[in-house]
């Protein structure tokens, strides 16, 4: 089966039962899924972009350190704490006012599955759900895990990995610096709206808050705004892809009031060259409670940019001793969306007059463990005021 998301490869192997639970301090979280984002790949787009890897890495460190939830809610029936959505994605708790709440439980085979919930805004759907699994000691706390397909493509091409800790040192405190990495052994997504499939680029991100318990956020990539209200939206949950039915079904309505405003949509016409001749251009700049997004397009087509082993990303310049950088997803053919691997800066933008941000091509290299990296020389000015 192709793997097209985080092809995590380490041949280290070990009991993960008889973790000890050892609480970390938030240096050592930090210092953790700094190491972990580093040994993670993207298949998908073919290409290891260690410095964005680094990004990502930063970005959930200061998910779990700085924006813990304001409010935890506890689940009666396993006792297990639910993280806001707000808290998972680094985000204002505002946007806990304007999500779907739904809160449904359903069994799938050796765990239980709660929809959590639900928030849109014009080119984004993200649902969250926390897993808990019947054994433990399964998925240990600090464990990663991710799924998801990209654009256009089938639900058989879906794939997810799993990282696990591996405790090494005899201290009291041991550290975690190596990983056990296992496919397909999370569960997965799979979208209807109206009656039809969704084939958009999705990417689904969890972490293990407490042993055998996975908080999991899946960004589905398409204009929400073109949909017909109210859409009949059904969420399938797959154990394994290669069934033939869901072991979980979840069905809501998604009104078109529920979908959360932009605060700031703002127009652009930024022309960046390309090193093979291509062209991209920034078109617009969104951000409401959910986020901050960047929309982009080819000339011609991503595509073959992705078949050559390169990547584009963008990254701002030093605001407040803080840097954003931003991964392109395709949302068509042509268009893409950048999207923030962290979201400190989300406060922030709204104060600024204008905001700067770099444009570098990351392309792979044979034989080189990291990709190279082009600084393009537009530098991407969005006016904000």
């Amino acid at each position: 089966m192709k793997k097209n998301i985080y092809m995590l490869l380490n041949d280290v192997s070990t009991d993960t039962a008889s973790y000890p639970d050892t609480k970390l301090t938030e240096a050592e979280l930090h210092r953790y899924r700094q190491n972990l984002k580093k040994r993670m790949g993207n298949k998908r787009r073919k290409i290891v972009c260690t410095a964005l890897a680094l990004a990502a890495c930063a970005a959930l460190a200061i998910t779990l350190v700085y924006f813990r939830p304001m409010a935890q809610r506890m689940r009666a029936s396993t006792s297990t704490v639910t993280y806001s959505l707000s808290a998972m994605l680094g985000v204002s708790g505002e946007l806990e006012e304007q999500v779907l709440h739904i809160g449904e439980i359903q069994r799938l085979q050796d765990l239980s599955v709660t929809l959590n919930t639900v928030a849109a805004d014009d080119e984004e759907l993200v649902i969250y759900t926390t897993q808990v699994f019947d054994d433990a000691g399964k998925v240990p706390r600090l464990s990663m895990a991710s799924w998801g397909r990209a654009y256009n493509d089938e639900f058989k091409e879906t794939g997810s990995n799993l990282a696990v800790p591996v405790k090494t040192g005899t201290s009291e405190r041991p550290q975690y610096k190596e990983w056990q990495y296992e496919d397909d052994c999370i569960p997965v997504q799979r979208v209807w709206i109206n009656g039809e499939e969704l084939k958009c680029d999705v990417t689904g991100e969890g972490t293990a808050t407490q042993k055998g318990v996975i908080q999991d956020v899946a960004r589905y990539n398409f204009p929400v705004s073109d949909l017909t209200f109210p859409a009949e939206v059904k969420v399938e949950v797959y154990r394994d892809i290669k069934q033939e039915h869901p072991g979980a079904v979840f069905e809501f309505v998604l009104e078109e009031d529920m979908i959360i405003p932009n605060e700031k949509d703002i127009q652009m016409d930024t022309l960046l060259e390309l090193p093979d001749g291509e062209t991209l251009t920034i078109k617009r700049f969104t951000y409401n409670s959910l986020g901050m997004k960047i929309f982009a397009e080819y000339k011609k087509t991503w595509r073959h940019l992705e078949e050559d082993g390169w990547r584009i990303a963008l990254r701002s310049r030093e605001v407040n001793g803080h840097t954003e950088f931003f991964e392109e997803y395709p949302i068509s053919d042509k268009e893409v969306v950048f999207i923030p691997l962290t979201g400190n800066m989300l406060a922030e933008v709204g104060t600024f007059d204008k905001w700067e941000l770099e444009a570098a091509v990351y392309k792979r290299v044979d034989g080189q463990e990291g990709p190279s990296r082009e600084k393009l020389d537009t530098v991407v000015t969005i006016p904000l005021k």
